[in-house]
């Protein structure tokens, strides 16, 4: 025969469903692009490749609005800037103007002549099928449908070099899976035990404060509301058989704490 308290039944209920539900949401569930190159979010700077790693490549790209390589000569005989993931700009030296190469990713000079040639907004990693190579698509800001073809090669070097018409190749040890990484973006479940902890530190600090202060306790009676804290054990495992109880019937047996209460 069960004999429970309602409160702490529900108390007990409450901590042990929380854990539970914290557990599973920090998990994560990562959804999957329907597009093969990668696996998830999409935005030309970090890849999740499926079974390879992740491929980022904000540790190349400046966010201080200059380029990261500047002035490569490509076969055309004109000179290439290329940024990855961040915006950049370049000034004309002798007339100190901006002039069409504002907030870019590409941008190319013929003489003093500036022109965009690719923007940051839109850029995708694709895979060349017939090449067997990963690339970035990047989209031309003044002629709708003309992109700009990143070709990207794992490399202990950092280079760029203009192969063609629309192409170029970036070969960099962020290329790499997993050369370079960042720290991963928190799942709301992390969030969650992080709130939840901050909260628990602040109350134990600022309530053994207050008790210390306030009421003169001394030792365990220091801990605000300790004998709750105290009994919380044994309340988690009145929920838990308060759940489970229904389906084992007789076959449950323990010594309640509350009898001679």
């Amino acid at each position: 025969m069960f004999h429970f308290r309602t409160n702490d039944v529900i108390v007990g209920a409450v901590v042990f469903i929380f854990v539970g539900v914290c557990v599973n949401i920090s998990s994560g569930i990562t959804s999957i692009d329907s597009d093969d190159a990668c696996e998830g979010k999409n935005d030309g700077c970090v890849c999740n490749r499926v079974g390879q790693g992740t491929l980022d490549l904000r540790f190349v790209g400046l966010s201080n609005g200059s380029a990261r390589f500047e002035n490569v000569k490509g076969k055309d005989g004109l000179f290439y800037s290329y940024n990855p993931c961040f915006n950049f700009s370049e000034t004309d030296q002798t007339q100190k103007s901006v002039a069409k190469c504002q907030n870019v990713a590409i941008c190319v000079k013929n003489g003093t002549h500036y022109n965009a040639t690719a923007v940051q907004e839109n850029a995708k990693f694709d895979f060349d099928r017939s090449r067997q190579e990963l690339f970035i698509r990047y989209q031309n800001p003044e002629i709708p449908g003309r992109f700009t073809k990143m070709y990207l090669f794992c490399d202990v070097n950092e280079d760029l070099e203009v192969t063609g018409a629309g192409e170029m190749q970036l070969r960099s040890p962020c290329v790499c899976s997993g050369g370079c990484t960042l720290q991963p973006d928190l799942s709301p479940g992390s969030l969650l035990l992080i709130i939840f902890f901050t909260v628990l530190a602040a109350y134990l600090v600022v309530g053994s404060l207050a008790n210390k202060a306030i009421n003169g306790a001394v030792g365990l009676e220091i801990i605000p509301n300790y004998s709750f804290w105290s009994e919380l054990p044994a309340l988690v495992k009145d929920g838990y058989l308060f759940f489970l109880s229904p389906c084992l019937g007789d076959q449950v047996r323990y010594n309640n704490i509350y009898q001679n209460i």
